[in-house]
């Protein structure tokens, strides 16, 4: 059930990110550069990193998430967030309530 609810969970950010007009600090279009320039998450590009992509490991609201930038022509064209740890917190909270934090709009989703 957990692997269940994280591969959601990573597939509605992951979703989120390829439809909205931006990601993070960056907009769609903008260049390696540029990105590279505005990302303030820790990066973990090597020197000989790949022509088309970025990774960076960061938060997102409770979330440890390694964070991807996509890019074609040098051009970001995608991000992406995978999860890869939740930040200590109240026992008594559950990870339905940090997809709440996320996204209130699915609450409905969750609880009907």
């Amino acid at each position: 059930m957990k692997k269940l609810f994280l591969s959601l969970l990573t597939v509605l950010l992951t979703t989120n990110a390829e439809y909205s007009q931006d990601f993070r600090n960056s907009s769609w279009g903008d260049s390696m550069e540029k990105v590279k320039a505005l990302e303030k998450a820790t990066s973990v590009s090597k020197e000989e990193q790949l022509e088309y992509a970025l990774g960076y490991t960061g938060w997102v609201a409770e979330f440890k998430v390694f964070i991807v930038y996509g890019f074609v022509d040098n051009k970001l064209a995608k991000g992406i967030y995978r999860i890869l740890k939740q930040k200590p917190q109240d026992p008594s909270l559950t990870k339905g309530s940090y997809a709440m934090m996320l996204f209130p709009s699915l609450k409905d989703d969750f609880y009907t």
